[in-house]
């Protein structure tokens, strides 16, 4: 699949030959590092936001390193001490469903940042590159009124757990309901960000 440069896409124009394969080279996938996307020649606004994007979805591909590996631990000590010490742990099943809850939410704003979100690209790509474009726009509009949702419900179940704790780990449930409102700020970043900078289209294949 081709993808077009945001601010080529933006102009309505068509990438040259050459450039449509560098895209598709480039293309990430839903694990791939957050990349930096050049935006020479357009307003400081958007170079700006673009900047702060960046460097909070790095932060959060980190945050969201470290994660896996407490997943990933959690998961062998239950099977270490279940399977050879006989003697299985009671709070490495909550630890586990902690730490995947807030990386999966966590790669979810990369992924939208990144345009790997789940969608029907096959949709996307039947139609006219105007269309197509107002449909990217409308789902980032979308994806940001989520974030907002987030932010605002979120608060209100921070409200109802605060001072309540988990039955095994008896951690602050707090901790886990934070996750909430952070993502959807994260959600509305990224995809403002988005909408600053244009759709990305992928193009047809001749």
């Amino acid at each position: 699949m081709h993808r077009l440069d945001p601010v080529a896409a933006a102009a309505g124009e068509e990438p040259p030959a050459a450039a449509k394969s560098t895209a598709e080279e480039a293309e990430p996938g839903m694990l791939a590092a957050p990349r930096r996307r050049p935006l020479a020649g357009r307003a400081l606004p958007v170079r700006l936001l673009e900047e702060l994007s960046y460097r909070v979805a790095q932060a959060t591909a980190l945050l969201a390193l470290l994660l896996t590996l407490c997943v990933i631990g959690a998961l062998l000590l239950q099977v270490f001490f279940r399977y050879v010490l006989d003697e299985p742990l009671a709070w490495t099943d909550e630890a586990a469903i902690f730490f995947f809850a807030w990386l999966m939410l966590l790669l979810a704003t990369i992924g939208v940042r990144e345009r790997t979100h789940v969608r029907f690209t096959f949709i996307v790509n039947a139609l006219p590159h105007k269309l197509a474009g107002a449909v990217d726009i409308l789902i980032m509009l979308l994806i940001t009124a989520f974030g907002a949702v987030l932010v605002m419900t979120g608060q209100d179940l921070l409200d109802l757990v605060w001072g309540n704790l988990s039955p095994a780990v008896h951690y602050p449930l707090q901790a886990l309901y934070f996750s909430l409102p952070i993502v959807g700020a994260l959600l509305v970043l990224h995809a403002v960000t988005n909408l600053a900078i244009g759709p990305a289209m992928p193009s047809k294949e001749s």
